[in-house]
């Protein structure tokens, strides 16, 4: 058995104030049965204890020894449903996050789909109108070549579609009143 230096200590403390109890009792009046009783009870505790303590460990060591095989077996049996349980919820994460990339990769593809379908439709508006203009352009071309043809010329020149800066007036823009704003009032259609 074993003993560490806390362990001595007490036993060495408690087996001095015994004896010192035990002999101040039987020579002299100072210690009543009381105290004497409290002491008896206080050293018979030190010992059941340090006695037990070194029993249960000698216990648990001698069950250990002789079920050695058996807690290996429940250790191991322990360590496997640990890593069971673990590879199952790797899995479970691996599951909703290869989900959940999937479903992110489907709605870039839809997007993907969607800008490619409007770009389609705006290069197809774009070259109807490309088409249309060059058969107004070619149109003009042609009723100028007649007209030429037959010696008539154009009285007007090719003006640009824009008219001038100096011919672009803007009228001021109209203050805001704090009212509510004033009935809209019907315009009368000018006969020409």
């Amino acid at each position: 058995m074993k003993i560490n230096n806390f362990e001595m200590f007490a036993l060495l403390l408690a087996s001095c104030l015994f004896g010192t109890i035990i002999s101040t009792y039987y020579n002299a009046n100072l210690v009543t049965d009381r105290e004497m009783g409290l002491v008896l009870a206080f050293y018979v505790a030190t010992l059941l204890t340090f006695f037990t303590r070194k029993s249960d460990k000698k216990a648990i060591i001698s069950y250990l020894s002789r079920h050695n095989t058996e807690v290996e077996m429940k250790q191991n049996t322990d360590l496997q449903e640990a890593h069971r349980r673990h590879t199952n919820q790797l899995k479970r994460e691996h599951g909703a996050e290869l989900h959940r990339l999937h479903n992110a990769l489907n709605f870039i593809n839809g997007k993907f789909d969607r800008v490619h379908a409007d770009y389609d439709w705006v290069l197809g508006q774009f070259q109807e109108q490309l088409r249309v203009n060059q058969e107004q352009e070619d149109r003009i071309k042609y009723l100028e070549d007649l007209r030429k043809q037959s010696g008539l010329s154009s009285p007007a020149r090719l003006a640009p579609f824009s008219a001038p800066a100096s011919q672009i007036e803007f009228a001021d823009p109209t203050l805001r009143a704090r009212r509510p704003l004033p009935q809209v009032a019907e315009g009368v259609e000018s006969e020409e």
